[in-house]
């Protein structure tokens, strides 16, 4: 609990305890937590110009570590790459725990096959933080929110005449059309049945390459799980992925709760899609339009998304997956100025900016 409450509070520590926070990693065990230590004591020293080998301090340092570690063993394993990584001992940018936001940074170049090799690698991430697998030459490094993938091209071929073909190549290394980023680290721990054993990032569309409707008919009822632009993402949309590169088996069909109406809703369904809309409370922390059956308890949130501003893409407003709890007929979607509403009709063609889960 001491490192939750560390990494989850907005509190200030003094700076001795938050370089600790940001590496209950020196734990694992005992033999690494002399080495870890050492070499955590040795880059503090060097920015402090203080000499603090052997006093008081560093017990008192070996002691926290331990305590924070030992309850926080698995996430940190997660978090955090093996130290240290050869050329790169004093790189501050390598020393940010995962998860802090940053303007981004590109993880993969644009050819297919760098972008199958760079999701592979990310798969890899989360499952074994050793730095020779995490760190090979041109490696990931540390992976943190609002860091991307950028792909060469997308062609998606429209389904049943919904005007969602999407044909764009990349010939511009800044454009954001084909840019997917890291929105959030395992926002479905412990959710919906996925437990936490499976660490997991979530990649999202930095803005969107094309638009189509939500359903042929102007209807909400069935919700997201029984819509046209389910079929379409799981269908067209993915396959036009997995041609641009993103390897089908480090994806995760993450099991994800969804309303299954709007002012009629009954329930929520559970999916499994490997490529989805986001719903409201993933994109924002509060519902406006939210029934009761999407809930904080069941949805995960996208941290990357703290304000508006982080929320616009490019060129137009986008749909969400959350049927509006005031209609029957409209779904949820985010403006252009990044904010919710849902006043666009179903069948009406909207922005898509699809989101999937690699493992």
């Amino acid at each position: 609990m001491f490192y939750n409450l560390l990494v989850y509070t907005n509190v200030k520590l003094p700076p001795v305890l938050n370089f600790l926070a940001n590496r209950p990693v020196l734990c694992y065990n005992i033999p690494m937590i002399l080495k870890r230590l050492k070499f955590n004591l040795e880059i503090f020293t060097q920015k402090t110009n203080r000499r603090l080998k052997n006093t008081p301090l560093f017990l008192a340092f070996a002691a926290l570590a331990f305590a924070a570690g030992c309850n926080a063993e698995f996430y940190a394993q997660f978090k955090f790459p093996e130290w240290p990584v050869s050329g790169q001992e004093s790189n501050p940018d390598l020393m940010i725990k995962l998860g802090v936001k940053r303007p981004g940074y590109a993880i993969g170049s644009i050819t297919a096959q760098d972008v199958t090799n760079t999701f592979n690698r990310v798969s890899v991430y989360t499952k074994n933080q050793s730095a020779s697998v995490v760190n090979p030459p041109g490696g990931l490094g540390v992976i943190r929110l609002g860091d991307y993938v950028n792909l060469k091209s997308l062609y998606v071929s429209e389904y049943n005449g919904n005007g969602g073909a999407v044909s764009v190549t990349n010939t511009n290394a800044g454009s954001e059309k084909l840019r997917v980023m890291v929105v959030a680290i395992n926002p479905y721990f412990g959710k919906n049945g996925n437990g936490m054993a499976t660490p997991h990032i979530i990649f999202h569309f930095k803005s969107y390459p094309g638009d189509s409707r939500i359903n042929q008919v102007d209807n909400n009822a069935g919700g997201y799980a029984a819509s046209e632009m389910r079929i379409y993402l799981s269908g067209n949309y993915w396959k036009g992925l997995k041609d641009a590169g993103v390897p089908d088996g480090v994806v995760w069909a993450i099991s994800r709760r969804v309303a299954n109406g709007g002012s009629g809703v009954t329930g929520a369904d559970t999916i499994q899609d490997k490529l989805w809309l986001p719903t409201e409370l993933e994109m924002f922390e509060n519902g406006n339009y939210s029934t009761s059956y999407e809930s904080r308890g069941n949805q995960g949130y996208f941290a990357y998304y703290e304000t508006n501003a982080e929320r616009k893409k490019i060129p137009n407003w986008y749909w969400l997956a959350t049927p509006s709890k005031y209609n029957n007929e409209r779904f949820c979607l985010v403006g252009l100025n990044g904010d919710i509403h849902a006043n666009q009709n179903s069948n009406f063609s909207g922005g898509v900016a699809p989101a999937f889960c690699v493992k």
